[in-house]
């Protein structure tokens, strides 16, 4: 029996998505940002895995505050997935926490590791230019011309 053509072996053809961000012009960007940094005050701690990273986010108060942190990190985790759809997101509970999980493609390792560190360099100040330089140097394109 041969390899399908797709060359995985599992007899699904697979496609490669462009490793491409789709969220255009500066306003939106700072304005994700924004939501992400208010997020990230809830963080408890990162995992790196193989292929892969775990934000877990903890709510300090009750379990209706939790519930609250568990849609903010669903909507936000969707945002993200419409505007970067090579990655692959999973949100889940854990007892007290909320998971988000994030994956990306081979093509994409260096993309996602700079995306694990988004919360390091929200505190740290880091601007718009700078993260999209950073994601840029990483394999990310952006599908907006650079304003110049």
């Amino acid at each position: 029996m041969s390899k399908p053509a797709s060359g995985c072996g599992c007899g699904t053809p697979t496609t490669q998505r462009p490793i491409v961000c789709l969220l255009e012009g500066r306003t939106a960007q700072e304005r994700r940002l924004a939501e992400f940094a208010a997020l990230f005050v809830y963080l408890e701690r990162t995992e790196q895995l193989s292929g892969a990273f775990r934000w877990y986010f903890r709510a300090e108060e009750s379990c209706a505050e939790q519930g609250e942190l568990e849609a903010r990190v669903r909507d936000l985790a969707a945002q993200e997935q419409s505007c970067c759809p090579f990655f692959q997101f999973s949100v889940r509970r854990e007892k007290d926490l909320v998971v988000w999980e994030a994956r990306a493609p081979e093509a994409a390792q260096e993309v996602l590791e700079a995306f694990m560190l988004l919360p390091r360099d929200l505190q740290r100040g880091t601007s718009v230019e700078r993260l999209k330089q950073r994601f840029s140097s990483a394999g990310l394109q952006f599908s907006e011309p650079e304003a110049g």
